[in-house]
């Protein structure tokens, strides 16, 4: 198994709150990693693009993002 360094997302873009969230609501949450950016000034690191969405216990989408998120590189 293959172990990465993360840390916090750099940048958080396109934030949407679809739906409202309510006390006692069931969240889940569904990301998919859209794009690898090795950086060029920095070997050792690189930056990842994840599309997330909140879904709740009614299978509605609630919240959607885009975040970058800076990763350490073997």
């Amino acid at each position: 198994m293959e172990r990465l360094r993360i840390e916090l997302p750099r940048v958080l873009d396109d934030l949407k709150w679809i739906r409202p969230v309510r006390p006692g609501d069931m969240l889940a949450v569904e990301s998919e990693i859209r794009e690898k950016i090795e950086s060029r000034s920095r070997p050792d690191r690189g930056t990842v693009k994840i599309e997330s969405r909140i879904i709740n216990q009614r299978e509605e989408v609630v919240m959607s993002l885009v975040s970058l998120v800076i990763y350490l590189r073997r």
